[in-house]
């Protein structure tokens, strides 16, 4: 990994450590934003993903390593296929939109949870992919894109 990208990968896991805020809500809640973003998000997973960011063991149980994902260059803009390891893994925190910044989607796929994190900029995306695999849910891929202002 070159200097640039570790950079870039050290920015996006310290923007995820120092969120506190947390967002997510299950359907039935009264925020009628949030019910539109998770309506079609199993019940399942909004329990799995909040525990997923509040227990570090926990965490590490449920990612699939050797992480597959993908990195973007910040100055270069190459774009490098990664496999996060287990031993380098800083653990992700609640969603914070610090303010309105940042906005959250997600896209159920057949059951398949691509959830989209992008500041308003347009400068820097994460995508994480969720799968329910033997039982339990797992994080399966993850990428940081950032672009150079």
């Amino acid at each position: 990994m070159r200097l640039s990208q570790l950079y870039s990968a050290l920015a996006v896991l310290l923007l995820l450590a120092t969120a506190c805020k947390k967002e997510i809500t299950p359907p039935s809640a009264s925020s009628s934003t949030e019910e539109l973003v998770t309506r079609d998000i199993p019940a399942s997973f909004l329990e799995f993903y909040e525990l997923f960011h509040s227990d570090q063991k926990y965490q590490m149980e449920h990612i699939v390593f050797p992480l597959a994902g993908q990195e973007q260059d910040g100055v270069t803009h190459e774009v490098s296929n990664v496999q996060w390891q287990e031993e380098d893994w800083v653990m992700h925190k609640p969603f914070n939109s610090y303010g309105g910044t940042f906005k959250r989607d997600y896209l159920n796929i057949n059951g398949l949870i691509v959830e989209k994190i992008q500041d308003t900029g347009k400068t820097f995306t994460m995508e994480r992919r969720f799968s329910f695999i033997a039982g339990d849910w797992q994080l399966i891929y993850y990428s940081t894109f950032e672009m150079a202002q």
